[in-house]
């Protein structure tokens, strides 16, 4: 859009341009003077094309060779280098606008780099603002390269990568985390201050859908960070209790309805009878034992009745096999007693 205005001011300041200079090569020609008029054709010639600062250079030329302000009127001439000035600034719009928005200077408030981070998912700012800080970033990175210290480039990345994780990315993760909790407990009574507002959720799915962000050459994918993030942390609490498997399981499916982020099983157990009772304890209260637990004639094992657990413990020839070479064959003594 700017450039469009551009183009269309540019236009019109060479028509005013050109009108001017018309009128005085004429009045040149009449009275006689080729030169001064052949100058002025000359001048007309390099505004008749596009605008270029090679264009403008031999124009400029041409005119003070013509004696332009002699030429014309004071507020004629005075107008046509106003002119002309614009059209020179508009040759060069690209640097002045890489100039103007030159966000390098933020290298030296790296405060309000990390305050940026931390205060993102209270803010829930539009996605491009994310994306046009990201490219400020970027500038400061590009300062940074022309330091003549080697590792002073590597140092403020890192820096940047770090504060982008603490601040903005494992928050994040452990707001998809509780989302996803509340929508697999739905059953149950959640306060609606566990709950997250329906802005913040869009947010969140707004990242998804566009998860890059860029920092000079380095490419952050929000959707993987999260999903490792994710996949770890239900891996990592199924494998201390094996009974929430499917709860955990459950959540993965959510997150892939929800946000679109493809978590891989773990492929655990739901239970585990790698542990159990131990043959000393057994003995210690035989009549508990005999109480409270069953035998199973096609497993060859002895399980528990009821418990209050949401697992039932068990006693297996493998597990006496182990409580012996734990504590010794000095344990039979006490048993068959």
């Amino acid at each position: 859009m700017l450039f469009e205005c551009s183009q269309m001011a540019c236009q019109q300041w060479r028509c005013h341009s050109l009108d001017l200079i018309e009128r005085a090569r004429l009045s040149a020609r009449d009275s006689g003077d080729t030169h001064r008029a052949s100058a002025f054709h000359i001048a007309i010639q390099c505004l008749l094309g596009s605008e270029s600062r090679l264009r403008i250079c031999v124009c400029g030329t041409a005119l003070e060779i013509g004696q332009y302000k002699e030429a014309m009127r004071r507020i004629d001439s005075s107008q046509l280098d106003a002119l002309l000035s614009r059209l020179e600034t508009f040759c060069r719009i690209d640097s002045i606008i890489e100039r103007v928005t030159d966000c390098s200077f933020l290298i030296f408030h790296r405060d309000l780099l990390t305050i940026y981070w931390d205060t993102i998912l209270d803010r829930i700012p539009v996605r491009q603002s994310m994306t046009r800080f990201t490219l400020a970033i970027s500038d400061c990175i590009r300062f940074v390269e022309k330091s003549k210290r080697s590792k002073q480039m590597e140092c403020f990345r890192d820096g940047m990568v770090e504060s982008v994780k603490k601040g903005f990315l494992l928050p994040l993760c452990a707001a998809i985390e509780n989302d996803l909790r509340v929508l697999s407990h739905q059953h149950l009574v959640v306060d609606e201050r566990d709950k997250s507002p329906h802005e913040k959720l869009d947010f969140y799915k707004k990242i998804m859908s566009e998860p890059e962000i860029r920092l000079h050459g380095l490419v952050f994918n929000i959707s993987d960070f999260v999903t490792c993030n994710l996949q770890k942390l239900f891996y990592d609490l199924t494998a201390v209790t094996l009974h929430d498997r499917h709860a955990y399981r459950k959540m993965a499916m959510l997150a892939k309805q929800r946000y679109g982020l493809d978590l891989i099983d773990g492929m655990l157990p739901n239970c585990s009878t790698g542990q159990s009772l131990d043959v000393v304890e057994v003995m210690r209260s035989l009549a508990q034992f005999v109480t409270n637990f069953n035998y199973c004639l096609n497993q060859q094992l002895f399980i528990e009745k009821t418990s209050p657990n949401r697992s039932l413990r068990v006693l297996t020839a493998e597990h006496m096999a182990d409580s012996l070479r734990t504590h010794g064959l000095g344990v039979l003594n006490t048993s068959v007693n």
